[in-house]
């Protein structure tokens, strides 16, 4: 009995420490990173994210090569859409834009999805497994292994919620505040990294999709858009009565006023205002980025 028991042990013992791939040890590796001949989107990036934190946390260095620079070489990992990809079976006519997709291939690993950014997010489901993880702009997480050893399961995923944003009034911080480019850089990346794609006020999207892929500015309280308030002087039936029965325009183009909500006029001008909005995004924009949600709603207090 004693012997069976010793024998359980090390069986499970022997599973905890099995890994289907050692991508570093003390401070070594034999893995290069492989991008397409002609990377897209954020593939580039997804590459240098993966070279430098695994580089962080194992002091090795990831070499970035090209797919036709491979060769012969057995421990590559296929960041994006790659031949190899293709190859190992991954079918990209039936991913989003935001599906990721982790294949193992042997010794080989395939990090890729949809485009832009599924490839992205794929690296970023693996570095998280390894504990690392970008907590704001300017710190992260990232655990310092003399083993880059993990078990990774075959998965095509994508995110439950399509569109995900935490407001927290940063963009409104760094409009005052004159902010530097490159912290205003290192925001938009974090919340990349975090599977962020709505944008907020004050700073240039990096990735938008879904219910945040919203083209016009402002994003809301965007009254204005569709009933200019420059109109005020030709058409003040269009806005507002205040307590007095005055006409009232509004104080800014997107604050401190309304719109006529009765008038029929009004509502026929503002309709038309978002049909050729529409068509503007419709014919300057790829098919790949076409809104499928415009706000209308009232202008701030």
């Amino acid at each position: 009995m004693k012997k069976l028991s010793v024998l359980l042990l090390f069986i499970l013992t022997a599973c905890v420490y099995a890994a289907d791939f050692e991508f570093a040890n003390g401070g070594k590796t034999k893995y290069i990173i492989a991008l397409p001949d002609k990377p897209e989107g954020f593939d580039q990036q997804a590459a240098k994210d993966l070279s430098y934190y695994f580089g962080k946390m194992s002091g090795a260095d990831f070499k970035i090569v090209s797919e036709s620079q491979v060769g012969n070489a057995e421990n590559v990992i296929y960041v994006g859409q790659t031949a190899f990809a293709r190859k190992v079976g991954v079918d990209f006519s039936k991913l989003t834009p935001e599906h990721w997709a982790i294949k193992k291939a042997g010794k080989k690993l395939v990090l890729s999805g949809g485009k832009p950014v599924g490839s992205f997010y794929a690296v970023w489901q693996v570095l998280n497994k390894f504990g690392c993880y970008s907590l704001t702009y300017d710190q992260d997480a990232i655990p310092e292994l003399k083993s880059l050893k993990i078990s990774l399961a075959d998965e095509i995923k994508t995110h439950v919620f399509e569109g995900r944003m935490i407001w927290d009034g940063y963009g409104g911080y760094f409009a005052k505040n004159k902010t530097d480019k490159e912290v205003i850089d290192a925001y938009r990346m974090w919340k990349l990294r975090n599977g962020i794609n709505g944008t907020q006020y004050g700073t240039e999207k990096i990735w938008c999709y879904s219910t945040f892929n919203i083209a016009h500015e402002p994003q809301f309280h965007s009254f204005s858009l569709y009933v200019n308030p420059n109109l005020f002087k030709k058409h003040p039936e269009y806005f507002m009565m205040n307590e007095h029965g005055q006409r009232v325009k509004p104080y800014t183009f997107r604050s401190r006023g309304s719109l006529c909500m009765s008038n029929r006029n009004m509502a026929d001008h503002a309709l038309e205002s978002l049909r050729k909005m529409i068509k503007k995004h419709r014919a300057t924009l790829p098919e790949t980025q076409w809104p499928t949600v415009y706000d209308v709603s009232a202008l701030d207090a």
